[in-house]
């Protein structure tokens, strides 16, 4: 089967041209695309929005050729025009960006039915097009929503935007042609609420992680490298700053603690903006903003530390947390959290009702204190085993040639 994967971009750390945008969803695309490319039975080529490269081959996939002049190729009147009209109803999206998105859809538009069937990763601005050509044109395939954005007021969508992605979903899910898939319960049950989609049109595969007992292999010593004395505790937050990750709270919450020996790292690009709010209290010297690491060197940041973080507004999934529970490491987030339906059991995690800072604070004491079981948090998240998760996109594959 000949499938083609189109996504904004996805992040494979030691492939240049797709080394730059370092994020959940980038790493989540590029370990589905790569983990389908592993069956036989399935021939796949990539084509992104962001990344510029040339045709190369790797690891059984092929990247499409995409770099200035193929992308002129591809733009004419009617595509300039679009984007002039477009530009100011959508927020954060320029003229050019648009521009790109425009000329991609149309490299899009014309190669797409060569293939059996299309993986498109995401509503958004990036995709409307392309979308909008597969429902038009039969194109079979699947459209995998990684999070709910028309609902999550600190993205800060413009209306368009926001009509645009509820319009899709309901298009897609009544389609004959495209499946839509989520990647989690929480989510299926927003949109199946907010939408009034019957839920049998949605599909559920959950995230994986990609990490094995090999992946320890960095001899990163994290105490060392950021001045923690031995004896102390440390409270990991993994996720890119934003408004949306929400880390702001977590320092207010962190700074309400009564323990003195304990520290706070913060992983993820532009961590440092949270120096401002640092330097508002104490003790600012025991939060540590870590900014982007390799990859190779997480797994030591979960086995050395007391417990993972999070504190976002909204998840779609929240890939650290089965990364977490994998190697041992207690997970602490609000009970809100779309996937907590999904990866919650035995009480492997804990859950704080109430999103008051407060609220979270006392329960990040109470998880520091707790004695966990850390084999029943290494065996709660064996379902996410990446194989068997695989097989379930390539079953609904298989689905939409029939």
């Amino acid at each position: 089967m000949k499938v083609l994967v189109f996504s904004s971009y996805l992040t494979i750390p030691t492939l240049k041209g797709f080394n730059k945008n370092q994020s959940g969803f980038g790493y989540m695309v590029a370990s589905i695309t790569l983990g389908l490319a592993k069956f036989n039975e399935l021939n796949i080529d990539v084509l992104t929005q962001s990344n510029f490269t040339k045709s190369i081959r790797y690891k059984n996939l092929n990247f499409l050729k995409r770099n200035y002049s193929k992308m002129l190729s591809f733009l004419g009147p009617k595509s300039i025009y679009h984007a002039f009209k477009q530009r100011k109803k959508y927020n954060k999206a320029g003229f050019n960006r648009l521009l790109l998105y425009r000329a991609t859809c149309n490299y899009f538009k014309f190669i797409c039915k060569r293939y059996d069937a299309v993986h498109i990763h995401g509503i958004s601005p990036y995709s409307f097009d392309a979308i909008d050509f597969c429902l038009n044109n039969k194109v079979k395939g699947i459209v995998t929503i990684h999070g709910i954005n028309y609902l999550n007021a600190s993205i800060g969508l413009s209306s368009t935007q926001i009509e645009k992605e509820r319009y899709y979903i309901e298009k897609i899910a009544n389609s004959k042609h495209l499946i839509l898939t989520v990647i989690s319960k929480g989510i299926k049950k927003r949109i199946v609420e907010s939408l009034g989609i019957k839920a049998e049109n949605i599909e559920l595969i959950p995230n994986f992680h990609d990490f094995k007992e090999t992946s320890t292999t960095s001899s990163l010593n994290i105490k060392k490298k950021h001045n923690i004395p031995e004896n102390s505790k440390i409270i990991l937050s993994v996720g890119n700053y934003s408004e949306n990750k929400n880390q702001k709270q977590l320092v207010e919450a962190f700074n309400q603690l009564n323990a003195h020996q304990t520290y706070l790292l913060l992983i993820g690009s532009n961590t440092e903006k949270t120096i401002p709010s640092i330097k508002k209290n104490t003790p600012s010297e025991r939060i540590i903003p870590c900014g982007h690491i390799n990859k190779k060197d997480l797994p030591q940041y979960y086995i050395n530390s007391n417990i993972l973080a999070v504190t976002s507004i909204s998840e779609g999934f929240g890939l650290p947390i089965i990364e977490a529970l994998y190697y041992g490491l207690p997970v602490i987030t609000f009970s809100d959290i779309d996937a907590v339906e999904d990866i919650f059991e035995n009480d492997n995690l804990m859950l704080v009702k109430d999103r008051s800072t407060k609220s979270y604070a006392e329960g990040l004491q109470y998880a520091l204190d707790k004695k966990w079981n850390l084999d029943a948090l290494k065996k709660s998240v064996q379902k996410f085993e990446s194989n068997s998760i695989l097989k379930q996109y390539l079953k609904v594959l298989n689905k939409t040639i029939v």
